[in-house]
């Protein structure tokens, strides 16, 4: 159901009015759906609102990820005691 969701946003089908008719037949909340025509208009470039892309998004996780393991690992160097 999803991918069907994405698939029409992703063509650029325009919401309007008709977003809280379309979710209710896909069984969605409206701001479900409005979220991924967002999201799908980030990722063609039509997007004023400074929402990520799709491939931002992505970045944006690998680095906090990688930062959270950056800081781990400084956590258990500062606990280790000093070599003489």
């Amino acid at each position: 159901m999803h991918e069907a969701v994405y698939r029409g946003v992703q063509a650029g089908q325009p919401l309007g009015e008709t977003v809280i008719v379309v979710a209710g037949e896909l069984g969605i909340s409206s701001e479900f759906l409005r979220g991924w025509y967002r999201r799908a208009k980030a990722d063609r470039g039509e997007s004023l609102s400074g929402e990520l892309t799709g491939a931002e998004r992505e970045e944006l996780c690998r680095l906090r990820k990688e930062n959270r393991e950056q800081q781990q690992t400084i956590e258990i160097l500062k606990k280790r005691p000093p070599s003489s």
